[in-house]
């Protein structure tokens, strides 16, 4: 049986009011979390805009969804 669990690997801003977010990902996290399919591989993200920016000026976390294939 899968389990499953959303982890935040990453944070961003808006950099232009309405048009550009500004990401940044840990590239490890992004590797580990990606799977293989059409020949490829890929991630599912989601992108959530928080109440209030943090003390970095930062207002978006990045999630993506971790499948533990052994539990």
């Amino acid at each position: 049986m899968k389990t499953s669990k959303i982890i935040c690997i990453g944070k961003g801003k808006q950099v232009n009011p309405g048009s550009i977010i500004k990401l940044t990902i840990d590239m490890d996290d992004l590797y580990a979390l990606s799977y293989e399919r059409d020949g490829g591989y890929s991630i599912d993200l989601q992108i959530s805009k928080m109440r209030k920016p943090d003390h970095l000026g930062r207002h978006f976390n990045v999630f993506a969804e971790y499948q533990d294939p052994l539990k």
